[in-house]
């Protein structure tokens, strides 16, 4: 964020208080003084309420383009009913604990870049660091799918691309001002969250994700397979662990994204199959843009080519890292005693036990879960998890493909600043301060207890 100016360009004005009743007569005072001051611009209020008053709990973000956007949505907050461009903590902020989570393979189309390469400088700088440093290190350019919609589906490209978006992303939220202290990362997206979380370079990242999808594409052409594909199913373990029990074809249990949401690796035409069937019952089901049997047994006798070694790693084990990292491939934080080559081939070859690594993290203390995805993904998945181990968390996405990119990821961003004691607010510019600005509206609160006339003491 640059000078209280949002992603999307509008301008952030930041009103608090002490409870929500001060909170709405806050934002009706200020509402009251752009309303009668037509030179003031919104821009100026909001540079001087950072400027001298201190940030309190309760908070409301507005996000206006001009003085009557401004006006409309402080009167909302005063009257206490929603407003697109007003976003209301509904609880104090706190010091949060914020998790960076990096999806894996499945729900990437070609194109979904595009909005946030156009409309934030800083995924667009990141991005444009990345690729080139994978046009220098593997010899292809894997932004070309993030901005073409008609980029061709090719694995080799794919999954690099993926690497490629969630680092740009993870960069945009830390530009805004979002301090994390952990990432989360499942299947594929824990390159990425090994990588954003110091344990590995970002060299050694391209290496793994560039040779793992080029050993994926020779597996699946190698013709010594049927097709393969995977599907998730909104069934729990058992349920899908007795229909598989009953299943003549191949398919098994891939990923375990919480207690009724999970994944099956198999044969494409089993796969199908069980898809149509579980849709004809009423269930959610559904192909995944994955066309190889991810984390199955299959690919047990194929570690060797999915290992940091094959992938010619130049460290010898994982660092320390800037922040914890939670993968899902053991559900636990990634540590140097973990072996890097052997882990990499484990990523693809284990059942993903996303479940675990979010009530890993949780039970580390992060109470903030951000997806970094164009379209969120996992979101269900989390707040799943996060309740049957009686958590208390935020769980937000970043974009919506369905919504301009700015917009959306300023909407995201605007959940967090509220909640956030933590969030990096900028520097603010110099301008001139209205004289007579409002005063603080405070609550008026009796702390002293009652005064009650003396009683007389009996004599003894």
């Amino acid at each position: 964020m640059n000078d209280l100016v949002l992603p999307d360009g509008l301008v952030a004005t930041l009103i608090s208080s002490e409870s929500q009743r001060g909170l709405a007569t806050e934002a009706g005072a200020v509402a009251d003084y752009l309303d009668a001051h037509r030179d003031v611009e919104p821009l100026d209020v909001s540079r001087m309420l950072m400027r001298t008053r201190e940030i309190r709990r309760f908070r409301a973000l507005i996000r206006a383009t001009g003085r009557d956007d401004a006006i409309a949505a402080l009167r909302a907050v005063a009257a206490g009913t929603p407003h697109p461009n007003a976003t209301v903590s509904s609880r104090p902020a706190t010091s949060r604990r914020v998790a960076l989570v990096f999806p894996g393979q499945g729900s990437q189309r070609a194109g979904m870049g595009r909005g946030h390469y156009e409309r934030c400088p800083e995924y667009r700088r990141r991005v444009d660091e990345v690729n080139a440093e994978f046009i220098a290190e593997a010899g292809i350019a894997p932004l070309d799918y993030l901005l073409d919609d008609e980029h061709v589906e090719d694995v080799k490209i794919v999954q690099p691309a993926i690497f490629l978006h969630t680092l740009g992303l993870a960069r945009m939220w830390r530009a805004a001002g979002v301090e994390p202290v952990a990432t989360v990362g499942h299947s594929q997206g824990e390159i990425a969250a090994v990588v954003e979380s110091g344990h590995m370079s970002l060299r050694d990242g391209i290496r793994v994700v560039t040779v793992r999808a080029q050993e994926i594409e020779k597996l699946e052409n190698s013709g010594d397979y049927p097709p393969c594909a995977m599907a998730v199913f909104a069934l729990r373990r058992d349920q899908l662990e007795d229909r598989l029990a009953r299943l003549t074809g191949w398919a098994e249990l891939a990923v375990v994204n919480s207690s009724t949401i999970h994944a099956l690796s198999g044969y494409e035409d089993v796969i199908d199959a069980l898809v149509a069937e579980y849709r004809e019952a009423g269930v959610f089901a559904q192909r995944i843009g994955v066309d190889h049997a991810g984390h199955s047994a299959r690919l047990r006798r194929h570690g060797k080519v999915f290992s940091g070694a094959h992938a010619g790693l130049e460290a010898s084990s994982f660092a320390d890292g800037d922040l914890m990292c939670f993968g899902a491939t053991l559900g636990e934080p990634i540590t140097p005693e973990l072996p890097i080559s052997d882990y990499w081939s484990w990523n693809l070859r284990n059942t993903v036990r996303f479940d675990s690594a979010i009530a890993t993290a949780a039970a580390h203390g992060i109470d903030t879960f951000i997806e970094m995805s164009e379209h969120p993904t996992m979101l269900l998945s989390i707040g799943e998890t996060l309740a049957e181990n009686g958590v208390r968390a935020a769980v937000v996405g970043t974009g919506n493909k369905n919504a301009d990119a700015a917009a959306e990821f300023t909407r995201n961003l605007s959940t967090v600043i509220v909640d956030d004691t933590q969030f990096r607010w900028p520097t603010i510019e110099s301008g001139s301060v209205p004289i007579d600005f409002p005063n603080t509206e405070f609550d008026e609160a009796l702390y002293w207890a009652p005064v009650s006339a003396p009683q007389p003491v009996a004599a003894r």
